[in-house]
């Protein structure tokens, strides 16, 4: 508060100052100064920690605001790792499915590779033996054209 003040006016009367007096006035005027000092120290120490406190307060506003933030993408993550591992899990129920699928296909179809080649084999001895009755057939039918021949040469004409 010294420090504003302002400096006493000079004297009106000018007048040789005696040593006490010169003395005294340089004294006042060291422990001004010595005053100034001192106020400007404390402001700017003042000053000083108020910055550093408002830094700090900012430091740790951002440290916060970090930490929400990273809680909320840590349950993010944990939301989407969740949700993949569920897809994992109807994905292997879906491949198990098509697996058990896949199985009874192959299944039916040996059964139906089987039935055929049991069919091709029935139906190809059916062919055979229709050939060896067809043979037969025509071994017959020749055999009666052959009688009528002779039958005819021997009635008379």
């Amino acid at each position: 508060e010294e420090a504003k003040e302002p400096p006493a006016p000079p004297p009106a009367e000018t007048r040789e100052e005696t040593p006490k007096e010169k003395l005294s006035r340089k004294e006042r005027r060291k422990r001004e100064d010595a005053a100034k000092k001192a106020a400007a120290a404390a402001l700017a120490k003042k000053t000083t920690r108020e910055a550093r406190e408002a830094r700090e307060r900012r430091y740790r506003r951002e440290i916060d605001d970090a930490r929400r933030s990273l809680v909320e993408q840590k349950e993010m993550w944990l939301g989407l790792v969740k949700d993949s591992e569920q897809q994992c899990r109807d994905l292997e129920l879906e491949v198990a499915a098509v697996t058990r699928e896949e199985a009874a296909l192959s299944s039916q179809l040996e059964d139906v590779r089987r039935n055929d080649d049991g069919a091709v084999e029935v139906l190809t001895g059916e062919l055979v033996a229709m050939k060896l009755r067809a043979a037969e057939l025509s071994n017959e039918c020749d055999m009666l054209d052959h009688h009528a021949t002779l039958v005819r040469r021997q009635q008379p004409r």
